[in-house]
């Protein structure tokens, strides 16, 4: 009997396989189609003042960033030009210095200008004596400034 099963298993007609297989059945009602929802006039509105809403923004963001690049190029324009003021500055700095060395300009009047310092008997002191009308003057000038400092002094207080 075992020999009779192993051939029936051989021909497809005869397979378990076939026997208990559940049967599938087909669909056999039309396929149902969906419905698309109408479109509302409103939500077509909507949507589209959404999106020119969006856009309006968008062009808002970019002047912006177009605002701050201009605003950066001129920062650079005038950080560069800084940079050459203190250039310049330091250069006149260092001029200055050599000017001021005394040495130095005693050596350029010596020098290029031909100049000397003057002996003793080319030198002439003078003394002028001063006279009474210059020293009257002097002292109405003196006690007019006090009046002056004491009335700024009480108008500054109120």
């Amino acid at each position: 009997m075992g020999n009779t099963a192993r051939k029936l298993d051989q021909y497809p007609e005869y397979r378990n396989e076939h026997r208990n297989a559940p049967k599938v059945r087909k669909n056999t009602k039309p396929p149902v189609q969906k419905k698309r929802p109408t479109s509302n006039p409103l939500s077509k509105l909507f949507f589209t003042l959404s999106v020119m809403g969006l856009f309006v923004v968008g062009l808002f963001i970019l002047q912006g960033y177009a605002n701050i690049t201009t605003v950066q190029a001129e920062l650079s324009k005038q950080e560069a030009i800084i940079e050459d003021l203190e250039k310049k500055m330091a250069d006149l700095t260092v001029q200055v210095e050599g000017i001021k060395n005394s040495s130095r300009v005693e050596e350029a009047a010596l020098y290029t200008l031909g100049l000397t310092y003057p002996e003793e008997n080319q030198t002439v002191k003078i003394s002028v004596p001063q006279p009474a009308q210059v020293a009257a003057v002097t002292e109405g000038v003196e006690f007019a400034g006090r009046v002056k400092t004491v009335l700024q002094f009480f108008s500054g207080a109120f």
